[in-house]
């Protein structure tokens, strides 16, 4: 797969590239950012934006994807210490595959798994600079072992579902499993993030050679 050309991965989904711009669906054209994801964006990235490049370059991760993820991912209100819990959830220590904590809302059991670390807990994860190091981990391990290739969209439903799973969902346009199932809100949430990351990195938030750019 070329990420240049137009493509897909399950029947009746669109076809999209990537482009310098962003992500080009084809017949609709580049799914832009809006001011309010543009402004959030700036100020999010450029605060953390040591901790972007700094893992960027650890596990050699285009850095526009840990930008759209952490942004994608996060809560507007409090991103640093934002916490989902899933159903079944009961505590930390009894149900850590129940709950998310952190910038990159990573489940507390997948950190301690992609980072090999059975101590992380809540507080870890609410430290910018270790959710975004396993964010880098996680979105890395996706390419290495389900293929996502860089692809903004398949790292985005991998991160979001585990994996790139069928999805056939009437509003779902990119046929992708991913939450909340049978729509396309994660996917397309996380390609605008990823246009807003894209002009953060061409207006030179990152000194050359301190990040990998897409």
């Amino acid at each position: 797969m070329t990420l240049s050309e137009y493509h897909s991965k399950f029947p009746g989904s669109v076809r999209w590239r990537v482009t310098g711009r962003g992500i080009d669906v084809e017949d609709v054209g580049p799914l832009d950012c809006n001011i309010q994801m543009y402004n959030r964006a700036k100020a999010l990235c450029t605060k953390h934006a040591q901790a972007f490049a700094a893992s960027s370059v650890t596990h050699q991760v285009p850095v526009e994807l840990l930008m759209a993820c952490a942004l994608t991912e996060s809560a507007a209100k409090d991103p640093e210490t934002c916490v989902r819990e899933e159903p079944g959830f009961i505590s930390d220590e009894k149900t850590p595959a129940r709950i998310s904590a952190g910038l990159c809302q990573l489940l507390i059991s997948t950190a301690r798994s992609i980072m090999k670390d059975p101590r992380i807990d809540r507080a870890w994860l609410f430290n910018p600079a270790n959710s975004i190091n396993a964010c880098a981990a996680y979105i890395k391990a996706n390419h290495d072992a389900r293929g996502t290739d860089w692809d903004p969209i398949y790292a985005a439903c991998a991160y979001n579902a585990g994996g790139l799973y069928e999805n056939q969902g009437e509003t779902n346009r990119w046929k992708l499993r991913q939450y909340p199932i049978g729509t396309s809100n994660h996917a397309d949430r996380f390609a605008g993030y990823f246009a807003a990351a894209r002009q953060l990195v061409d207006g030179g938030l990152f000194k050359e050679g301190t990040a990998v750019i897409f």
